[in-house]
């Protein structure tokens, strides 16, 4: 056996999701070494703000292993770092968006977080916005922004609201290294639909102080140069 199939085997043997276990054994099956090299020949690393990918099985891919064991890395990270307040967690449109929000939650509040989240595909910024309203210790967002409609990703801000810098990304990535298989995270019981307890439902109203927030900017600097550029998905 390959040191490469050695991981692959490892790998779903710790993936809690049956159909990305199902698609890496039918890689194995095949033989396709290409294939198991895309998906297990190296993992997911930080790079701006988290983690970004196409979707897929294997430790290369954006999956719901691999987010069940950033979110633990993050967890770990502000418990590391003495962090308090609530965790905010938001996701946009693409189809695994809401559920890779769902485990990011449940495995935080598993960790002793309150979390804040938003029931709806939400703007990036209006995450962060929440974040800040909240003083939180950290927000996720479920996006990868521009990238192709085959991605995702998974991207964090910090207690200052702004997204992560080194050198916090690279001591996520280490501790990502330390975590379990993801099947032995805990998880609390949490569903978007439902909620779960310590998780609060980010208020409706958000938009509107976050639009009236921007007013009092525009107001305020009318007459300078300063110029915003909005730019959706």
């Amino acid at each position: 056996m390959s040191d490469l199939e050695a991981r692959a085997r490892a790998w779903i043997q710790g993936d809690p999701d049956h159909s990305t276990r199902a698609e890496l054994e039918q890689i194995l099956a095949r033989g396709e070494e290409g294939e198991l090299a895309a998906a297990m020949g190296s993992a997911l690393v930080f790079g701006t703000a988290g983690l970004r990918g196409e979707v897929g099985p294997g430790s290369a891919r954006m999956n719901r292993a691999v987010v069940i064991k950033a979110s633990w890395a993050l967890a770990q990270y502000l418990i590391d770092n003495d962090a308090n307040g609530p965790v905010v967690v938001g996701f946009d449109a693409r189809p695994s968006s809401e559920q890779f929000a769902t485990d990011t939650v449940a495995v935080i509040l598993a960790c002793g977080f309150e979390v804040l989240y938003f029931g709806v595909p939400t703007p990036t910024p209006l995450v962060a916005y929440a974040a800040k309203e909240h003083s939180a210790a950290a927000a996720v967002v479920v996006t990868a922004s521009h990238n192709p409609p085959r991605d995702n990703g998974y991207k964090v801000y910090g207690e200052d609201s702004a997204q992560i810098v080194s050198p916090t990304d690279t001591e996520i990535q280490e501790l990502i290294s330390q975590a379990p298989a993801a099947n032995e995270v805990d998880m609390a019981d949490f569903s978007i639909e439902r909620g779960g307890v310590n998780a609060t439902l980010v208020d409706r109203g958000i938009l509107d102080r976050y639009q009236s927030d921007l007013e009092k900017v525009r107001s305020r600097e009318a007459g300078s140069d300063l110029r915003i550029v909005y730019t959706p998905i």
